[in-house]
């Protein structure tokens, strides 16, 4: 009897084990049986050891059971807790991430949600913007970086009116953050705060859009890319880097870094923009554009009067 006891318990063991290989590889359906039986046996193996316990407690051999049960009753313990670490680890593992974005972009970077924001190398622009409907089937230009046909940064709307932060590698493949406009997504017809982010983190780049403060799009790709090649100071700003393509857009503030923010820093910007959402705005409406520059001394030429942007004091 008491063989089959402990071999009882071992085969229990055994089954845990196997469950949590199946567990392991989404084999879940199986898994929960294998865990549920092993569960039961070790119940019964645990009344057989109570009830033959008091018999042999009743029959005035306490130095047996005590020598006989010793060993069962360790091996019920060590099979409690691997029920226990079973029970918690294995059916209660966190969901993969999903990607945020077009689910037709030509790249498949590894995604997640930014739980915690932090300041890393590269760059950021933060605004209050208002972005309005615009005509046209090809892409409307915000602002556009880099060389034309590779390490390039652009925030443009797509002929498909989809909002998009994209970045053209040393390769010239793009790898865009697409969020709808409206909705949930990015506000239409409105002022609202917008961050866009580009950063480095170890052998990653991390391109990140916020509104107001919260994250709406996200993408990690597994490089790492050379911030200097980006050429933010021969940036535009309403077109593309040829002046062209322009958007339509009302812009109140931009704050640009040459890094990425922490959560703290967003906090503050999202507060400072609310205490100054009563600011001229400056006006573009597909033709105008500016040059940048300089962006730590907000340097932006515009030479040709019919290009450059309105400035409304309401």
């Amino acid at each position: 009897m008491r063989r089959f006891q402990s071999g009882g318990i071992g085969v229990a063991l055994t089954a845990f084990a196997l469950a949590q290989r199946l567990g392991a590889y989404e084999s879940k359906s199986l898994a929960v049986i294998l865990a549920v039986c092993a569960s039961l046996a070790l119940l019964w193996f645990a009344f057989q050891l109570v009830h033959d316990g008091i018999a042999w407690y009743r029959s005035s051999e306490r130095a047996e059971f005590t020598r006989k049960t010793a060993g069962l009753m360790i091996l019920l313990v060590l099979a409690v807790v691997g029920l226990s670490c079973f029970w918690s680890s294995e059916f209660q593992q966190p969901k993969h991430p999903q990607q945020t974005g077009n689910s037709d972009a030509p790249t498949s970077p590894q995604t997640a949600p930014v739980a915690v924001m932090s300041a890393l190398p590269g760059m950021s622009l933060h605004m209050q913007i208002r972005l309005n409907h615009l005509a046209g089937n090809r892409r409307k230009y915000l602002f556009d970086f880099g060389n034309i046909n590779n390490e390039r940064l652009s925030i443009y709307i797509s002929p498909d009116s989809i909002f998009t932060l994209a970045f053209l590698d040393a390769k010239g493949e793009q790898h865009p953050v697409q969020i709808p406009l409206g909705g949930d997504g990015i506000p239409l017809g409105e002022f609202f705060y917008l961050g866009c982010e580009f950063g480095i983190d170890g052998q990653s780049t991390q391109l990140l859009v916020l509104v107001d403060g919260k994250e709406r799009g996200f993408i990690r790709l597994p490089f790492r890319v050379d911030i200097e090649s980006l050429d933010v100071p021969g940036g535009v700003v309403g077109a593309d880097l040829n002046g062209n393509n322009g958007g339509s857009f009302d812009l109140k503030e931009v704050i640009a870094y040459s890094k990425t923010l922490d959560g703290k820093e967003v906090q503050d910007i999202a507060q400072y923009f609310q205490g100054h959402s009563n600011v001229p705005h400056v006006e573009f409406r597909g033709k105008q554009w500016m040059r940048v520059r300089s962006v730590r001394s907000h340097d932006l030429k515009q030479l040709d009067p019919s290009a450059a942007p309105i400035f409304r004091k309401e």
